[in-house]
């Protein structure tokens, strides 16, 4: 299970199993956005999103200004053993 922060600001619990999940739920190839990782309750998160978002005309994401498209909050160990 992983959250899906979308551009337009919506939010949704999204199944992820491997790497095709990942991509398609952020659109393209990912990219892990550096400084944004995070740990609740000894559980470590990565946050993802797709990797040419600016150079491909994504909009930006309107829960975390700066980043652009979808943006991917997934459990380390879990979409990444």
């Amino acid at each position: 299970m992983a959250t899906l922060y979308k551009a337009d600001g919506s939010i949704e619990d999204v199944t992820v199993n491997g790497l095709d999940d990942l991509q398609k739920h952020v659109g393209g190839n990912i990219e892990v956005v550096p400084g944004m990782e995070k740990n609740i309750n000894d559980k470590h998160y990565l946050y993802l999103v797709n990797e040419e978002g600016i150079i491909e005309g994504l909009p930006g994401n309107k829960t975390y200004p700066g980043l652009y498209g979808n943006v991917l909050m997934v459990e380390f160990g879990k979409e990444f053993e």
